[in-house]
């Protein structure tokens, strides 16, 4: 992820360096594939938020169910 960041940088780096020039065809190369790797890293977060979310949520119920028989053995 680190790496597919430092990346980006250097595309947007490169796409700018380009518009300053007027080499617009290389321009656009460049921002097509920011975009593209965007939408890659957006779509790797989202999976990574669910999974989070999911395993937040079974935890909760594996604590629960810890505590039920806390109490249970505890009477």
């Amino acid at each position: 992820m680190a790496d597919a960041a430092a990346a980006l940088r250097m595309l947007v780096v490169r796409a700018e360096d380009s518009r300053l020039i007027g080499d617009w065809l290389a321009m656009k190369e460049s921002y097509s594939i920011v975009y593209d790797m965007n939408r890659d890293l957006m779509a790797e977060h989202v999976k990574r938020t669910v999974n989070h979310t999911r395993l937040v949520e079974s935890l909760k119920s594996v604590n629960a169910i810890i505590q039920k028989a806390a109490n249970l053995r505890g009477k």
